[in-house]
């Protein structure tokens, strides 16, 4: 019978930390099996480089790509604006100060003047102007006012400067005279200075 207490009270051995899969102390252990060879980190390494290169490199092709479509835009509204420009060379060259050659120059200013017009259609140009409608202070900049009785609302009396919209956004505001409705007793800033 002492040989099988010696048995019972015999106690098994603990194996070494090395040996125990898992944590050990609060730390994971790592089999040998696993630990990443120095090939599989630099190959890890070289891959890092190369999707790096080829994120530099994909950068710098959109870059020309979007400089080569400005300079395609910028070179299509100049050859449309060239042919206006000779026109206009022409219609001063032309001019030796007799009275009847003004009246064809004015014509063919008005001439260009009805190219440029059709030119900024073409790229989307829209041109602000009028008299007589609303004001509209999104599109228009008051430079100047004036009080008057007989309207009911604010509204342009005089263009000093068309303004410009491309598709739908404005450019540049139309400078304009705003008329602003008033009762019969006011005064407006302009009869004081008469």
């Amino acid at each position: 019978m002492e040989k099988k207490e010696k048995k019972d009270t015999e106690t098994p051995e603990t194996p070494l930390p090395s040996e125990v899969p898992g944590d050990v102390n609060g730390e994971t252990c790592v089999k040998p099996d696993k630990i990443p060879q120095e090939d599989s980190v630099k190959k890890l390494e070289t891959e890092i480089l190369y999707i790096r290169a080829e994120a530099e490199n994909m950068r710098k092709r959109l870059l020309k790509s979007k400089e080569a479509a400005v300079r395609s835009t910028q070179e299509q509204v100049w050859r449309h604006i060239f042919p206006i420009f000779v026109n206009l060379e022409r219609a001063v060259q032309s001019y030796d100060g007799s009275p009847e050659l003004a009246v064809s120059i004015c014509n063919g200013v008005q001439m260009t003047l009805n190219e440029f017009k059709n030119t900024f259609n073409r790229c989307g140009l829209s041109i602000i102007s009028g008299t007589e409608c609303p004001f509209d202070p999104t599109i228009h900049e008051a430079l100047d006012s004036e009080s008057r009785s007989d309207l009911t609302q604010k509204t342009v009396l005089q263009e000093y400067e068309p303004g410009f919209m491309m598709d739908g956004r404005l450019i540049q505001p139309a400078k304009v005279k705003v008329g602003i409705p008033s009762s019969g007793n006011e005064t407006t800033k302009d009869n004081q200075e008469e």
